[in-house]
């Protein structure tokens, strides 16, 4: 975020240095050059969970939101979930469970199924960053817990397992490889005096046990474009 480097951002302005960044809701200028997955790329993916849920449950969900509120980029993420839910499904029930940052790898799963347990009316479980999954459906077993779909989003190949064996519903993953070219693409236009475009809004994709690509459990990048190397290459002059 801007706030924590924020006098290096003015030294590195001053000396015309380019600076570009990933996954934040500040606004380019000031020393940021450009960002990739900033605002409204989080707005859209929570719109998109959104709408899924909705869909799949054929309007009757009654869902809980699992938030992490110590990171800023996902403030627009719950905002546009909860509106879009309610426009899409005004009759669908959503509560929310704030975990910190701690909990990843650690208490998370424990922490949801215990939730579920005693809110035994919620049948959907949307997890803002699915590390937080990762154990979640045996902490649910163990938890007495049934009946309850899962979606997370911001995967890891560590997620994919679940949503192939059918223990989650679904995952919205992050393209982690076309992220650091997006990245490089924004310096080298920075270089040559070309326009920046808007690569905030990358491609969304819910990947389910029938859709998500196959290998896609083994160690990896994250692709969604399978072209996308020889694209920006030829982009490049390359």
């Amino acid at each position: 975020a801007r706030a924590d480097i924020n006098p290096q951002l003015k030294q590195l302005a001053a000396l015309h240095i380019p600076v570009v960044t990933c996954c934040t809701t500040d606004k380019t200028g000031a020393g940021l050059t450009g960002i990739v997955r900033g605002a409204a790329s989080s707005a859209a993916s929570g719109k998109l969970a959104a709408a899924f849920i909705v869909n799949d449950s054929g309007g009757k969900a009654n869902t809980l939101y699992v938030d992490l509120p110590v990171f800023p980029i996902y403030v627009p993420y719950r905002t546009s979930f909860a509106s879009n839910y309610k426009k899409y499904c005004p009759s669908c029930g959503l509560s929310t469970l704030s975990l910190s940052a701690t909990a990843i790898g650690s208490t998370g799963p424990t922490q949801i199924a215990n939730y579920l347990a005693s809110h035994k009316s919620i049948n959907y479980v949307f997890v803002v960053n699915d590390a937080l999954s990762l154990g979640l459906n045996a902490a649910m077993k163990a938890a007495g817990v049934t009946n309850v779909k899962y979606v997370g989003s911001d995967s890891t190949q560590a997620n994919f397992p679940s949503v192939v064996d059918g223990q989650g519903l679904a995952t919205i993953p992050s393209p982690v490889g076309e992220t650091g070219w997006y990245l490089a693409d924004m310096l080298s236009r920075a270089f040559v005096g070309e326009p920046q475009i808007n690569e905030g809004n990358m491609e969304l994709q819910v990947w389910t046990k029938g859709t998500i690509p196959p290998g896609s459990t083994k160690a990896g990048t994250i692709i969604f474009n399978p072209d996308f190397m020889s694209q920006f290459k030829k982009l490049w002059g390359k």
